[in-house]
């Protein structure tokens, strides 16, 4: 699912979008100067970062981002790409795609969970397992704590979704189809408030980042989502480049300290189409709702990080945790 905001003028098309099993999500309203940079992002987690740019047509957001950035990566299509920071980096190492890191969005917000199985004693390596995104950070961190922590490997009944956004559908639509579930913050919240309408439970057999740190050490981390910048666009655009960096670091310290304010946003998006109530989890991911229980109180349970953190420094140690390759400082952006 790709989308973008829809301003009256393209309300018809939207309804079409809305009703498809994937879209991607633009807006109709935009200026000249908005137009001369444009990036695209997951829904979910990361489009928080973006909580007061649901009009902007220049903001895509997908629900299938494996289907759509990988190739983005490779024709340098946006000047900023949000998606998984390690297959990001991976892109732009191994593939020499036009871009460098700036920062990370978040931390991982991983689960394993299950409606069929209530204890970790039932998974073994012939469990059916729903994950998402073949050698992503959720992945990659699932199988090396089950080899290093539970003794498991080689699983033979892993089938992978291209966004979290459809392993959360299947959750929900069929949650015995699966033994388990691989999935994140907020579709875990979105998924186990559905099942429970049905009288059904979602059990959480493990919290990956509770796991990652208990085998790995306290200071270890799971990351997620990390924001690339072409390379074009740092030579061509940098106050614009500036600017963005400068309002995604403002838009999470809201998010963390003033949730309030980011709802408030949303609600006013909602509002735009009076024929819809379903436009802020469309365009996000998320709603409303879930913005008030995870964000609460400085919860920050969207797992947000703060711009002041090294971002080759996260993206290496989890390298070293994996047994994978350091990253060069020259994928990063200075």
């Amino acid at each position: 699912m790709i989308t973008k905001k829809i301003t009256p003028l393209a309300l018809g098309i939207f309804a079409l979008c809305a009703c498809a099993p994937s879209t991607t999500t633009t807006s109709s309203s935009s200026t000249e100067e908005e137009n001369e940079f444009n990036w695209v992002s997951p829904v979910g987690i990361p489009a928080i970062a973006f909580f007061n740019q649901g009009e902007n047509e220049n903001w895509t957001s997908t629900n299938t981002p494996a289907s759509i950035i990988p190739s983005a990566f490779a024709n340098g299509t946006f000047d900023a790409i949000v998606f998984d920071g390690i297959n990001g980096l991976n892109q732009v190492t191994k593939k020499n795609a036009p871009y460098k890191m700036a920062r990370w969005i978040s931390g991982g917000t991983y689960y394993l969970v299950s409606v069929k199985h209530d204890s970790a004693e039932d998974l073994t390596s012939a469990s059916t397992i729903d994950s998402f995104v073949q050698g992503g950070i959720a992945d990659q961190a699932f199988l090396s704590l089950s080899e290093d922590a539970w003794g498991i490997t080689d699983y033979t009944g892993i089938a992978y979704e291209e966004g979290v956004a459809a392993t959360m559908a299947k959750l929900t639509s069929n949650p015995e189809s699966f033994d388990f579930f691989l999935i994140s913050q907020p579709q875990l919240t979105q998924a186990t408030a559905t099942l429970a309408q049905e009288g059904k439970t979602v059990n959480i057999i493990y919290n990956l980042q509770t796991e990652w740190k208990a085998e790995y050490g306290a200071d270890a981390e799971i990351p997620a989502a990390g924001l690339f910048i072409s390379n074009k666009a740092v030579e061509e655009k940098k106050g614009k480049v500036d600017e963005f960096l400068d309002m995604i670091e403002k838009n999470i310290q809201t998010a963390v300290g003033n949730p309030s304010e980011v709802v408030s946003s949303l609600d006013a998006y909602e509002a735009l189409d009076t024929t819809s109530d379903a436009d802020v989890q469309a365009r996000f991911g998320f709603t409303q709702t879930l913005v008030s229980k995870l964000q609460a109180n400085g919860a920050n349970g969207f797992n947000l990080v703060d711009g002041e953190a090294d971002a080759m420094t996260i993206a290496n140690s989890f390298q070293s945790t994996i047994g994978g390759t350091a990253y060069p400082e020259t994928a990063f952006l200075k």
